[in-house]
């Protein structure tokens, strides 16, 4: 298995033949030099599976010989993945995972509550229903505050009465986790962009999330026959927040919206591309602090206007953004003069350290993305594919007469392609 190109081989046996030099029995000095190197060696890689710790695992055994060539790093490289693989495959069990929401729901609730999501269904359940499903130990950690504060190295102040419940299988939580988490990102944007869709929110004085309903803090993993494993998530949130009121009127419109990504969109899909502006959505409405707000609506923007193609041109960005909110209502120039402004705040926050920011512009670009999304929406069937959407967005500005010579062309080539 080639870890390098030919060009960065010789790069790759340098950093190598260094490393193993400095190597000793208790293992490798911790300075600048080794960890640079270390670093060096694994991005050097095609290989995203070389990962720091395996770059470790490697050169440990290749250490033990006098084989230090790059060849024989790829080797033992691929000797030990194949070995890890196997391994991961006999150690694969079904992973439940119960994650607290600050949810209340509604006296009329159905008694089943299920939204699914790329495949995953995900199930309103109550503590009560948690604990059911728990090792004895951790049952009466669900039911102690402190025990819970222990356990996860977060603030609790009390139990919570909601979880979401959702499972996976894999060779670890992590593993299970990973082929959760984008559904679950997807999950909380679906939520949230229904929950206040075309909403003007107000940020508390630029220090309170715009979001709904706080991401989660911690979580309960469990396989089956095992002891529960507590962990918590990376987070703004701080907690103590009341808990935001689910009616069953919220609940249906989420589940209809939710048919959309009943099942994992296809890669380079437009459903796709609606999948991670959901998230996204998610992530800026989690933001605390107004420019962090900002900076995630307009890498929001960026994905809608499919920037990546035009260097993330934020004229470009602006122009296609814009066009979304002809025919909504607006006046005169609707939104464009504005959010040219906000790209040159974003392109401040960015590169001066300038946060100028107020509730204003946050609540307007985040009108415009939402605008945006909702065309995409519309628009998923007739225009499939994120290719589809580069295209519309080049020819639509062209006149009639470049738009015929184009038709044209293009049936020309298929006739000449046989």
């Amino acid at each position: 298995m080639l870890l390098w190109k030919d060009a960065k081989r010789a790069q790759a046996q340098e950093l190598i033949d260094w490393l193993i030099s400095v190597h000793s029995n208790g293992g490798w000095p911790i300075d600048l030099v080794n960890m640079v190197a270390f670093a060096e060696l694994g991005s050097s890689s095609t290989n995203s599976a070389l990962t720091y710790s395996r770059v470790l695992d490697v050169l440990a055994e290749i250490s033990k010989t006098n084989k230090n060539s790059v060849e024989e790093f790829e080797a033992v490289f691929d000797k030990q993945l194949k070995s890890a693989s196997l391994a991961a495959k006999t150690q694969v069990r079904r992973w439940q995972f119960f994650i607290p929401i600050e949810v209340k729901l509604a006296n009329d609730m159905p008694p089943r509550v299920q939204i699914k999501v790329h495949g995953k269904t995900f199930y309103v359940i109550r503590r009560e229903a948690v604990g059911h499903r728990l090792d004895a130990k951790s049952r009466e950690a669900l039911r102690n505050p402190m025990h819970m504060q222990v356990l996860t190295g977060q603030k609790t102040e009390q139990v919570p009465a909601i979880f979401l419940s959702v499972s996976a299988r894999g060779s670890s939580w992590n593993v299970a986790w990973n082929d959760i988490a984008p559904a679950f990102d997807a999950f909380r944007g679906l939520v949230e962009l229904t929950l206040d869709f075309y909403g003007w929110r107000h940020g508390g004085g630029g220090k309170s999330a715009r979001r709904k309903i706080p991401g989660p803090r911690w979580m309960i993993a469990r396989a089956s026959g095992a002891t529960a494993e507590w962990m918590h998530f990376v987070t703004e949130e701080e907690g103590g927040t009341d808990p935001f009121n689910l009616t069953l009127e919220a609940y249906a419109v989420i589940k209809k919206n939710a048919v959309l990504l009943r099942k994992e969109p296809a890669p380079q899909s437009t459903l796709a591309l609606i999948a991670d502006c959901f998230r996204l959505y998610s992530q800026a409405m989690d933001a605390r602090f107004q420019h962090l707000c900002l900076l995630g609506f307009w890498q929001l923007a960026e994905a809608i206007t499919h920037s990546e193609t035009v260097g993330g041109n934020t004229d470009k960005v602006v122009a296609r953004l814009a066009w979304h909110g002809i025919g909504i209502g607006l006046k005169a120039s609707g939104y464009r003069e504005t959010l040219a402004v906000l790209g040159k705040k974003r392109n401040d926050i960015v590169h001066r350290g300038i946060h100028d920011v107020q509730d204003d512009d946050i609540n307007i670009l985040k009108f415009a993305c939402e605008v945006a999304i909702e065309w995409l929406i519309r628009i998923q069937k007739t225009l499939p594919s994120t290719a589809h959407i580069e295209h519309y967005y080049r020819l639509r500005d062209m006149n009639n007469t470049d738009l015929e010579a184009v038709r044209d062309c293009v049936a020309y080539l298929k006739k000449d392609k046989g």
